[in-house]
Formats: structure tokens, C-alpha cells, sequence
């Protein structure tokens, strides 16, 4: 089941992002090592696409992993405690 996303991990989540100038390029080269098959299609859903569309495609991959990623080992540390 996909997680629910808090507004927590979002707060936090956006103020890396706004942080780090390189933050969605360092989380889409994570995906591309730690899961292959859905970098994959990133790469095929931006073929024959301009760059400004590339650009705001992965942004929005990277955040949307991001989001998830995160508020799953929140839940994992919540449920540890």
C-alpha cells in the first residue's frame, strides 16, 4: 500500500529541495542505481521530448520519489518506536 504523505515530510522534503541546487538530479541518479526498471522509464517517457518538458518531468519524478521515499521510513521509524 502507498504511503500516506504528511505534511511533515512535504515541509521537509521542499526545504532540502530549495537547499541543495543538485537535489533532483542526486535523487534521480538514486534511482537509476537503486531501481533500474523504473529509471528506465523516466528515460522512455522523456524520448523526443524538449528539454524544458525533460527538466520539469524529472523535477517532479524526483520530488514525487522523494516524498515517498521519505515518508516510508518515517512510518517504518514510527512503527519501530
Amino acid at each position: 500500500m502507498m504511503p500516506k504523505v504528511t505534511n511533515d515530510t512535504i515541509d521537509s522534503t521542499l526545504a532540502t529541495l530549495r537547499d541543495e541546487d543538485d537535489y533532483a538530479k542526486n535523487t534521480i541518479e538514486e534511482i537509476r542505481i537503486n531501481n533500474p526498471v523504473l529509471f528506465s522509464l523516466l528515460e522512455t517517457v522523456t524520448v523526443h521530448k524538449n528539454e524544458e518538458y525533460i527538466k520539469g518531468y524529472l523535477v517532479g519524478a524526483s520530488q514525487f520519489y522523494s516524498l515517498i521515499s521519505r515518508q516510508m521510513e518515517s512510518d517504518f521509524l514510527d512503527s519501530s518506536l
